[in-house]
């Protein structure tokens, strides 16, 4: 009889994250949780996400404005505006929702 992993039955995929857009799922994590008293882990979630919007595409009209504005055009274009208006590393990091490390390695570049 052949042997399975949980992870076999999934194809790898790489998704971006800010560090905001990381709290703001465990967060989500958390709640559903604790809601419907199973673990739920990232890639669950996703999972889970993918599959309601898909059955429920009437929702996917009121999102247009969060993917606007989670592009990486629109965060590229917000860093450029920071750097014209002056802010400071930090301010940028907060204003991205990003860990400083990444505007720290922007700068060095």
């Amino acid at each position: 009889m052949p042997k399975a992993k949980e992870t076999d039955f999934f194809k790898q995929m790489n998704i971006l994250f800010t560090k905001r857009h990381k709290e703001k799922l465990d967060d989500l994590k958390k709640h559903t949780t604790l809601s419907n008293n199973v673990e739920v882990d990232n890639s669950t979630f996703v999972r889970a996400m993918v599959d309601f919007l898909h059955e429920h595409p009437d929702v996917c009209s009121n999102i247009k404005r969060y993917i606007i504005q989670n592009k990486g055009s629109t965060y590229l274009t917000n860093f450029d505006v920071m750097v014209e208006e002056g802010k400071s590393m930090e301010q940028i990091a907060d204003g991205l929702g990003v860990d400083i490390d990444i505007i720290e390695k922007i700068y060095k570049k």
